[in-house]
């Protein structure tokens, strides 16, 4: 195999074993599973969802529905809100699937219904504390307000209501995970008791890959949407959600440039391919990716203790490491780096390949405009 450009290396073998995982877990827990395809964006990953008994899944964009509508999954949740600029791109997706969109406003719900051509399921978005979108669980005039809004909507049908619990993400410990977790059950619970009794059987659906990796009590739960864990990535191995040998992705540049009196290397790879998220470890160190050996066929070896990818312009990356590590590496040699932060390092390479060398495909937005 050789490599030309800086090049998102995949373990197709780890990322179905993390799949097989999360499908057996949220059948063990009688949970729905509709993943969130926004962190691999690939139709070829998709089948091996597919392969492992998924049938519903969740994108980020109108364009990203229509990519994964055309590979024919046909029961498809939008996870973000709509807008009225869309709606010729969400006809044409509601055309060709079942689809679920979400809302949190009257003036949502109300240029949905006055423009939409197709039905659709409709969601309630609540914030759980992720303090993104969404309405408090405790908002229950708004709540009910919406809901009856929509029993008098002749094209949106009331599916339940949606949370991301995005908060998970700024953790540094499982425990900490944890302890955010049953504070999102203990509000989901309180929803549920508001709702069931006048709306049986909405669907209450909870989306991070931390607490759908670390939690096991998802009472009040009927589906998850974690996304992030088909690859995992250092920020989820710091988060404690996963192991090192649970990461399926490695980013692949070559060294251009050694600094050996400031012990840094400068290597084909920056904010453009790392984007620019970080992660602080314990020390107080951040960076935007630690760095491992390649072999001569590039399968990633031991992580080097004391070197990871500090600085990023466009296109430079420059490598921090010690006097004595210094010495392994040399121009033209091709290394490793771990992203903090798996979906946005993907989105912005557009592409992988598998260590036997075979490219997989990803989503291109302009083709669906």
């Amino acid at each position: 195999m050789q490599l030309e450009r800086p090049t998102l290396l995949l373990n197709e073998a780890i990322c179905r074993r993390n799949i097989q995982r999360m499908v057996a877990k949220t059948a063990r827990l009688g949970l729905q599973f509709r993943p969130h395809f926004k962190t691999h964006q690939s139709r070829t990953i998709g089948t091996w969802f597919r392969e492992a008994g998924v049938k519903a899944i969740t994108v980020s964009s109108v364009e990203m529905g229509l990519y994964f509508a055309a590979a024919g999954w046909q029961a498809i949740t939008l996870a973000f809100p709509t807008y009225p600029a869309q709606m010729p791109l969400i006809n044409r997706l509601a055309a060709s699937c079942q689809l679920r969109l979400v809302a949190e406003s009257v003036a949502e719900l109300t240029h949905l219904e006055k423009r939409l051509q197709h039905p659709v399921e409709l969601m309630i978005k609540v914030d759980v504390g992720g303090q993104r979108t969404g309405i408090a669980p405790d908002n229950t005039s708004l709540l009910l307000h919406l809901a009856k809004q929509l029993d008098r909507s002749s094209k949106l049908t009331f599916n339940g209501f949606l949370a991301h619990a995005g908060h998970t993400y700024r953790c540094r410990t499982a425990e900490q995970v944890r302890s955010i977790h049953e504070q999102v059950i203990l509000k989901v619970g309180g929803l549920r008791q508001t709702f069931d009794p006048s709306y049986p059987g909405l669907i209450y659906s909870l989306g991070d890959s931390p607490s759908a990796s670390l939690a096991e009590n998802f009472e009040g739960i009927d589906e998850l949407r974690p996304g992030v864990f088909v690859f995992f990535d250092w920020m989820q191995l710091g988060i404690g959600a996963c192991s090192y040998e649970d990461m399926a992705l490695c980013m692949a540049a070559p060294v251009v440039a050694l600094h050996p009196d400031r012990n840094e290397v400068v290597i084909h790879g920056g904010a453009i391919h790392f984007s620019k998220e970080t992660w602080t470890e314990s020390s107080g160190d951040t960076h935007y990716g630690p760095v491992v050996l390649l072999d001569d066929a590039f399968q990633p070896l031991q992580l080097l203790e004391g070197t990871f990818l500090k600085k990023v312009s466009q296109e430079h990356g420059i490598l921090r490491t010690t006097t004595e590590t210094m010495q392994r590496f040399a121009p033209g040699q091709w290394i490793g780096v771990l992203p903090v932060h798996a979906c946005l390092t993907a989105n912005l390479i557009g592409s992988y390949q598998t260590l036997s060398g075979e490219k997989i495909d990803h989503f291109n937005r302009q083709a669906f405009i």
